[in-house]
Order: C-alpha cells, then structure tokens, then sequence
C-alpha cells in the first residue's frame, strides 16, 4: 500500500512540476509580448510623427535583437498551441525590425504610389473634440521636422545607390503638387478646421483657427514646395534608370529577404516566385479562355481582353455610382461573412472614395484601418480616372 501510495505521490508531482514548467514558460512569453507592445521608442508628443533618424533605427533593432535572444530562450514545445503561435508572430515582428535596419530600408522611404510626404494626408481626419484638435496642430507643426530627417535619409540613400526605379515616377507630382496652393483655407490640410466640434467654445475657435492658419501657411505648404524641388532637381535627376532591386547594393540578398518575410517562410527562392507567376498567368488564361468559349465570344483572346477595357458596360458613369457599387458589393459579402468565420469584428466599416489629393497615384482601392477608436474602418474605392476602374475589379 505504501509503495502504490509513493508511486501515486511521485505521478502527482511529476504531473505538478511539468504544468509548473509550461505555466512559466507561458509566463516568460506573456511578459516578453508586454514589453514589445508597451516598447516606445521615442515620446509620441514630443515626436507626433515619428523620429527617423539612423540613431533611432539602430536602437530599435537593438531592442529587437536582446527580445529575440530571450524568446530563443523560451521552449516552445513546452507552450499551448495558442502560446507557439504567438510566438511565432512575436519573432516575426521581432525580426523585421531588426532586417529593417540591417537592410536600411529606411533609405528609401518612398513608393509609386506612396512615400515619406505621401503618408501625412492620411493623419486628415474628422476632428471630435478639443483634445484631437491639439493633437492635430502638434503634427501639423511637426511636418519640418519630419520632412528634414526623411530627407538626410534619403539623399544618402541615392548617394549609395539606393533607391526607386526612375520608370515608376510617371505623375508622381500629384503627390506634392495638390498641396501647394496660395489660399490655407484650400490646403487639404485645413479641412478638418472647417467643421471644429461644437464643444469648443468661442475662445477656444477663435484661437485654432488662428493656428490653423499659421500652421498651414508656415509648416505645410512651404515644406510641399521643399518637397518639389527636391524631387524635380535632386531626386527624379539621381534616382537609377535599372529596373529591378538587385541591381541596388546587396539587392539580391535584399530581395530574398522580402521574399521570406512576404510568403512568411523560407521555403522560395527569387525563381520559385517567377515561376509561380508564370504558372498563374497560364492558369488565369486558360479560366479566361473557357469563359471565352462558354459565351460564345466572337474573336481572339487580345480582342476579348480589348472588350473588358473598353466596353462600357464595365465602367461607372460615374464616381457616385461607383461607390454605390461597391458598397452593394461590401453589404452582399457581410452577409455571407457568418458562414465561413465563427468570429467576426465588432467595428464597422465604410466605403468612402479615395481623398482627391492623392487619388491620382493610389491603387484602385485599399482597406483603411481606423486611427482612433471612435472612427470606423474604411474601403476606400478610388473614383480618380474612371475609364481605368472596370467593375470587374472590385472585390
């Protein structure tokens, strides 16, 4: 009896030892994923738009690097599903930091469609009460500051040869362009101090109109026109005329990286990836064919493909009945959304067409996440150029 009861005794401290391991590991990993996301690498009110400098980026990456070395130290096999999954996602935020600064992505802050400059309309946003009008003055004044550090970052950038193909900027001065005009009150900028909330009093109006006008005519138009110059006579004259990232230096290893930071593995190369381009546009094709075929098509597959661009029965008539589109399409798919997801968000969305001042670069449409927790998420539909925005292309 004795020995069954030792036996017993040793099972249940055994089973009490291995829950005590899996509970601490599962705590070390709780306490790593609330120093990540409480982590703040500069004072936000004192730097409203963000810090970049190399300084910061190094200490950023350093920071990443010493959570990494300690969640390596974590076992994972020791952690609930939900708790490996977890960490998984916590290296990978982890190590993209810490490849953002070795690859000095930073260099090169600028898109077709987006850039350093290109990012500040999207902070115009309604304004509900006192506390976001200030905070919105504070960036508006934080704009030099934020164009001079993205600046130094990106000459040098095209004195090493980093940079974006001189081919993509076809009517990239839309996106400076917009902003410069000789009246504040038409700055896209000033358009959320045409309707302050009702809760400001009349002092408090008096005074942000003030400064939103000094704001505007002193921090954002003058630095829209900094921003011309420097792309029409340093930028576009400098930037390289090759076409593919791994004629920049270290292109190739670059290029890697985003491969496996994009398909979140490491299991491609760069001729995997072509290769399953090719497979899908002769997949697309031969879909493509059979609908040809099924609808009695009369012509070859370039005049079909001529058809869908031109036939006017795949465009809007216009930007209103575009959006209504769309959102019929967004109403439809919620409904179906219940039958395939077990949870679904609490936060409503819109669709809203794409701000005028930088529809002209922007995609055909983009998910918008909210700023603050009282604004909805946005589908934005871009209305810009109608005859390039068939029907068809909606999700």
């Amino acid at each position: 009896m004795k020995k069954i009861l030792s036996i017993a005794l040793l099972f249940i401290f055994l089973v009490s030892c291995k829950t005590e391991i899996k509970e601490d590991e599962a705590a070390k990993l709780d306490a790593l994923i609330s120093e990540y996301q409480d982590h703040k690498g500069y004072d936000e009110k004192a730097f409203p738009l963000g810090v970049f400098t190399e300084s910061y980026f190094q200490k950023e990456a350093d920071f990443a690097q010493r959570k990494l070395d300690e969640l390596r130290q974590i076992d994972s096999t020791r952690l609930s599903e939900s708790g490996q999954i977890s960490r998984e996602l916590l290296k990978f935020q982890l190590k993209e930091t810490v490849d953002y600064n070795r690859y000095k992505m930073y260099l090169n802050p600028i898109l077709s469609d987006a850039g350093f400059h290109a990012s500040l309309p999207y902070m115009v946003r309604p304004l509900t009460n006192y506390q976001q009008v200030k905070e919105y003055l504070n960036k508006l004044n934080a704009i030099p500051r934020y164009i001079d550090e993205n600046l130094v970052l990106i000459r040098k950038g095209l004195k090493q040869g980093v940079s974006q193909p001189q081919v993509i900027f076809k009517g990239y001065e839309s996106t400076y362009d917009t902003h410069i005009v000789d009246d504040y009150r038409d700055s896209f900028f000033y358009t959320p101090f045409k309707n302050l909330p009702n809760s400001l009093s009349a002092q408090q109006r008096d005074s942000v109109l003030v400064a939103a006008k000094e704001s505007v005519e002193n921090n954002v138009t003058p630095q829209f026109k900094r921003i011309k110059t420097f792309f029409e006579t340093v930028y576009l004259p400098g930037t390289r005329t090759s076409i593919g990232v791994s004629e920049t230096p270290d292109g190739s290893t670059y290029y890697q990286n985003r491969i496996d930071y994009y398909t979140t593995s490491m299991a491609y190369t760069a001729e995997d990836i072509h290769q399953i381009g090719l497979n899908e546009v002769a997949r697309i094709k031969a879909e493509m064919q059979s609908v040809i075929d099924s609808v009695g098509f009369k012509g070859s597959f370039a005049d079909f493909l001529q058809f869908l661009r031109t036939d006017k029965q795949f465009y809007a008539k216009s930007p209103r009945e575009l959006l209504m589109i769309a959102r019929d399409i967004a109403k439809r798919i919620d409904a179906q959304l219940p039958r395939f997801f077990k949870l679904l968000p609490r936060k409503p969305y819109g669709v809203a067409p794409v701000p005028t001042s930088i529809a002209p670069k922007y995609t055909g449409g983009r998910y918008i996440e909210s700023a603050r927790s009282t604004d909805p998420g946005y589908f934005w539909v871009n209305t810009y150029d109608l005859p390039s925005r068939p029907l068809y292309t909606l999700p």
